[in-house]
């Protein structure tokens, strides 16, 4: 379940959060040892800390749940909801006052939901349901509106990047075959011009030695002519194999940054499935829609805006 910290602002903080979730997963996964002692002293003193914040918010919403029934019945239940999502129970503490204290505010918290909807009637539970409801999707729907819009500029600049990056892949294999090209040639083909100026020279000295100092002159001066020609032509393929698109650096920092944007795909396929698959634009509006039902019971009480979100 995505945490309703991202949503209604009761409770604890989300660096405390963050700290308790980060503690709990290393002290799942540490055998006995004094490094597990420590690490759960450290996540009970938080713990601590936080029931005591969630006991103030329960003496506010207390004072409320007269002449408020359903703003206290929909933030009530999010604090139970924030209790089952970070594992707080009275078995968790080994001191008895800490399990007392907590066991006091988990009934009290289970007092207040029940009070509170037994106030309610059919239309306003069903408010009270959907603003419920709205705080679960609100932090799934923020996830899929980014991933939505880094899936639609992707998409609109699919046909630009496969063409550009068509072209700087052609550029990099004609630069590295100008490269093997270039080293096969020093290797093999200037030695090579060489040798046969060399074969030249004994063919046409066994002859005639003039023909042959002749030829032989002529033959090292073709060869050399050749393997300088051959040797400006490769290294002109190295060094101007063709231009890259001055823009195919920045598109592709750019494509790289959205793809990290996209939801892993099984998130993705659970938010498609709840909320269908859309354009960015309407799952704008769905969330303003879900905003709304929220500020519906939130948002018209002054002592209760607080616990809205900073977007409603």
């Amino acid at each position: 379940m995505v945490s309703l910290l991202d949503v209604i602002g009761v409770g604890i903080e989300v660096a405390q959060f963050s700290a308790i979730q980060k503690t709990r997963r290393e002290l799942s996964s540490m055998q006995a040892s004094t490094a597990e002692a420590e690490m759960r002293a450290q996540l009970i003193d938080i713990l601590r800390n936080i029931v005591f914040e969630y006991s103030e918010d329960l003496t506010a919403l207390e004072s409320n749940v007269e002449l408020h029934p359903q703003p206290t019945f929909v933030t009530a239940t999010a604090l139970k909801w924030q209790y089952d999502d970070i594992g707080l129970s009275p078995v968790i503490f080994s001191e008895f006052a800490d399990k007392q204290y907590v066991q006091q505010v988990l009934k009290r918290t289970d007092s207040l939901i029940l009070r509170s909807r037994q106030m309610l009637d059919t239309h306003q539970l069903q408010q009270a349901q959907a603003a419920l409801d709205a705080s679960k999707d609100l932090p799934i729907l923020e996830k899929v509106i980014v991933a939505t819009n880094a899936l639609e500029e992707l998409q609109s600049t699919e046909a630009r990047w496969t063409e550009m990056d068509a072209k700087a892949t052609q550029v990099k294999s004609k630069k590295t075959a100008g490269c093997v090209f270039m080293a096969m040639y020093l290797v093999f083909g200037f030695p090579l011009l060489m040798g046969l100026a060399a074969v030249s020279v004994g063919i046409a000295g066994s002859i005639n030695e003039t023909l042959g100092n002749i030829v032989g002159f002529m033959a090292f001066i073709v060869a050399i002519l050749l393997g300088i020609v051959g040797f400006v032509v490769l290294l002109k393929k190295v060094t101007f194999p063709g231009s890259v698109p001055p823009e195919h650096a920045a598109m592709k920092k750019r494509r790289e940054e959205l793809r990290s944007k996209l939801m892993p795909v099984e998130e993705w396929n659970q938010a498609v499935a709840r909320f269908g698959e859309h354009s960015s634009e309407e799952y704008r509006r769905t969330k303003v829609e879900k905003e709304a039902a929220l500020h519906a019971i939130l948002g018209q009480v002054d002592s209760f805006k607080k616990y809205l979100p900073s977007s409603t």
